[in-house]
């Protein structure tokens, strides 16, 4: 938790950084805060930004879904055997 000080609304560069590891996990927690992985600008946004941007920006909405999808079906496609 930052005493006294807001935890930054994004966080750039995540994929040479330490929290590459959000990027498999969709997102992370830190400084307090809960954040999203946002893969079209390899940053970390507060998760209270990320939903104002979905509900506004329906077309994003639509090709974030697209991708989600897509990325669990080939997870789960990965553990046919």
């Amino acid at each position: 938790m930052l005493e006294g000080k807001q935890a930054p609304d994004r966080i750039y560069g995540v994929s040479q950084s330490q929290f590459s590891i959000a990027r498999y996990y969709g997102g992370c927690k830190a400084f307090g805060e809960t954040y999203h992985y946002d893969a079209d600008t390899d940053s970390l946004v507060l998760v209270d930004v990320w939903n104002a941007q979905i509900r506004k920006d329906k077309e994003k909405a639509k090709q974030h879904i697209g991708r989600e999808m897509q990325k669990w079906k080939a997870a789960q496609d990965g553990f046919d055997f």
